[in-house]
């Protein structure tokens, strides 16, 4: 599980990267796609599991309005 959580914040870093280049809706559906894809089979509380992404991707991805954007759309799920 330590890997998965990593790996997706790895991807979300990267977006994070590339989120110049895109739309809010577009960023949106992305970030929505990693997060959904991180909480497949977890099982469990899926609003802590949010959270815990959310707080190893501020721990690793430089704070930015970008980065402050991604986390929120980690945290608050749904559209």
């Amino acid at each position: 599980m330590a890997d998965q959580l990593e790996e997706t914040v790895k991807l979300l870093m990267l977006l994070q990267h590339r989120a110049s280049a895109l739309d809010d809706k577009v960023l949106s559906r992305k970030v929505a796609a990693l997060v959904d894809s991180y909480l497949v089979g977890l099982g469990g509380d899926n609003a802590f599991r949010r959270a815990e992404l959310a707080t190893a991707f501020s721990a690793k991805a430089p704070a930015t309005v970008i980065s402050d954007r991604i986390r929120v759309r980690i945290e608050r799920g749904g559209d």
